[in-house]
C-alpha cells in the first residue's frame, strides 16, 4: 500500500494525471471515510442483526451502512456483493467522485475491498471513450493507497487485465 506525502498545507499529494480529481482530492485513505472526493463506509453483511446490544431484523444494519451510497446508483454487480446474503464479513465500499462545473458529483469508480484492504470488485464509469484513460490512470492511483494490490495487475487467462476494467461506458 502506498505510503501518503502531503504539502505544506496540509493536502495528501495525489499525481494521478487526471488534473481535475489530483487538485479536488485531499485525502485517500482506507476505512470510513467523508472526503473532497472520497466516501468510504464499511457494509456489514446481511446476516448482522445486533449493534450496541440491541437486535435488529436482518438486513437492517446493512441497509444503514449502505444509505450514503444508494442515491449514487451503486453498479449491478457492486450491489450483488453488498447484497449476498450469504457473506459473512464486513466489506468496504468505497466511491470515488470529481465536481464538475455545475458542482454536481460526478462518482467515476466504486472499489469494495474486505477489512484487510484486498481488492474484490470495482467499477469505473466512463462516460465516453476519450474519458477511460484519464479515469483508469486516477483508479490505479486510488488502489494503490486503498488496497494491497501492488501491481495494479491481475493474470487472467494468461493476460493482462488492469483490475479495474469494469467499465460502464
Amino acid at each position: 500500500m502506498k505510503k501518503a506525502t502531503y504539502n505544506n498545507k496540509g493536502r495528501q499529494i495525489i499525481a494521478s494525471g487526471w488534473k481535475r480529481f489530483d487538485k479536488q482530492t485531499n485525502c485517500i485513505t482506507t476505512g470510513n471515510a467523508f472526503c473532497n472526493t472520497q466516501v468510504s463506509s464499511y457494509i456489514r453483511p446481511w446476516k448482522e442483526t445486533e449493534c450496541a446490544e440491541l437486535a435488529f431484523p436482518k438486513g437492517q444494519l446493512m441497509q444503514f451502512d449502505m444509505k450514503p451510497f444508494t442515491r449514487h446508483n451503486i453498479p449491478t454487480r457492486i450491489k450483488e456483493i453488498l447484497l449476498d446474503k450469504e457473506r459473512q464479513e464486513e466489506v468496504i465500499l468505497y466511491i470515488f467522485f470529481t465536481i464538475n462545473r455545475e458542482k454536481h458529483l460526478e462518482p467515476f469508480y466504486w472499489v469494495v475491498t474486505d477489512t484487510q484492504n484486498n481488492y474484490i470488485d470495482g467499477y469505473l464509469v466512463v462516460p465516453t471513450y476519450c474519458h477511460y484513460f484519464k479515469r483508469g490512470d486516477a483508479a490505479s492511483e486510488i488502489l494503490s493507497y486503498i488496497t494491497n494490490e501492488d501491481d495494479k495487475i491481475i493474470k487472467n487467462d494468461n493476460q493482462n487485465e488492469r483490475i479495474f476494467l469494469s467499465v460502464q461506458y
